[in-house]
């Protein structure tokens, strides 16, 4: 699978949602979390396809984003195993703010 091939029905087996109720908000999540794999690696959607490990990036963040709604949370974790799968792939060295 690459990921140009995801789709929300992909998301919502993935995530394992029935119905269409959230169909609008998954498509908005698969799109941002696209933005922010490119962002973060320095590279444009069609690099995203040529690596393996980056449609399972995608998905997580989608399902992060999903289970996650509130701008504020009382702990601050990131995903280990996937910051390390955007890492391989980084080509952005600008420092952050």
């Amino acid at each position: 699978m690459k990921v140009s091939e995801i789709t929300v029905e992909t998301l919502k087996n993935y995530l394992r949602i029935d119905g269409t109720e959230d169909d609008v908000l998954l498509e908005a999540l698969l799109l941002g979390s696209i933005d922010f794999a490119c962002g973060y690696c320095g590279c444009d959607e069609q690099d995203l396809d040529n690596w393996a490990d980056m449609p399972i990036v995608i998905m997580s963040i989608v399902s992060d984003c999903y289970e996650v709604r509130q701008f504020t949370t009382s702990t601050i974790t990131e995903n280990p195993i996937v910051m390390r799968m955007l890492a391989r792939h980084c080509s952005n060295f600008l420092a952050e703010d």
